[in-house]
């Protein structure tokens, strides 16, 4: 027997501790992954306590990604859930703060998020390349004016590969560049149709370091894994991607091949956008302006459906 069991007296029932504890809450979604429940609201209060964090935070993709990166990046924070899910949202924010880890370690503590292991795997299978940041810059050339439109394209493409809003939520600047590939007799003719835009992307790239010129090579890699040009498709017409020769191109005409290929020549919209940004990573002005570009062919579509492609000159 214990030595202390004589003299274990028990207390009164007023003075026994409660076994339970009645705790009021509020069932969660198994999809809530934020500590947010009504998301733009609490958020907009987070910002509203957190200036200096959030303002570092404008300044930041502002100055590395453009004035309408932060345009977007805000449309995506204040977005209901019933609009963008917890994970996909997370995702889409990690997109403009990838290449600053304090930024977004900072912004998934301030939102109660954690990681976790079925994400980080989905992740490594599902991962794609995230965009580099880029600067602002505005595109006002006359001689090109007719081929800038204001109107995003809202239509879904006939061909391609991966799907438009996945690829717009690791991508958010660059889903409008598809736009080029809806039109093939314009995309394989741009540099007769926008003569302003490659004399001034020939000027910067001739200024390029020399390590450009060999990254070149190693870019072309991304559009040759898939043979796209069967014997049987086109007596004349060779895939554009060996009608150079890689070891003497610079960056400018690795440019030009990649921003003329067509679906035809490589099916694969995924590949083709990830050589366009890649070929134009150190030059975000040329990046911005081709977006403009592509953004005014679906506003002059009905041109195009006329078969008037000479209205794009």
């Amino acid at each position: 027997m214990s030595l202390f069991a004589s003299e274990y007296i028990p207390l009164p029932p007023s003075q026994q501790r409660r076994s339970s504890v009645d705790i009021r809450g509020q069932s969660v979604n198994s999809d809530i992954l934020v500590a947010l429940l009504d998301r733009p609201g609490e958020m907009h209060a987070l910002t509203a306590r957190n200036t200096h964090f959030y303002t570092a935070l404008k300044n930041y993709i502002t100055e590395t990604q453009g004035a309408d990166a932060w345009l977007r990046f805000q449309e995506i924070v204040y977005a209901p859930r019933e609009e963008i899910p917890d994970r996909e949202w997370i995702n889409a924010i990690s997109a403009f703060l990838s290449h600053n880890p304090v930024f977004l370690s900072k912004f998934k503590e301030s939102v109660g998020y954690e990681d976790d292991d079925d994400y980080h795997s989905e992740e490594d299978e599902d991962s794609s390349p995230l965009p580099s940041p880029r600067q602002s810059y505005y595109y006002d050339d006359d001689d090109d004016e007719g081929m800038v439109g204001k109107r995003r394209r809202s239509r879904q493409s006939s061909g391609g590969g991966a799907s438009r809003s996945s690829m717009m939520m690791m991508r958010p600047t660059y889903e409008c560049l598809l736009a080029l590939r809806d039109y093939p007799n314009i995309q394989a003719r741009l540099p007769l149709m926008c003569p302003a835009y490659f004399r001034k992307a020939r000027q910067l790239m001739s200024l390029a370091p020399s390590a450009s010129r060999s990254n070149a090579v190693r870019r072309n890699s991304i559009l040759e894994e898939v043979d796209v040009m069967d014997d049987s498709t086109g007596g004349d017409e060779e895939q554009r991607f060996n009608m150079c020769d890689q070891d003497s191109e610079g960056p400018y005409e690795h440019f030009c091949q990649v921003v003329c290929t067509t679906r035809q020549e490589q099916p694969d919209d995924e590949a083709w956008l990830d050589a366009i940004v890649e070929s134009l990573d150190g030059w975000p002005q040329l990046l911005d302006d081709l977006e403009q570009i592509a953004m005014s062919l679906d506003a002059q579509e009905d041109d195009e459906q006329q078969g008037s492609p000479d209205a794009y000159i």
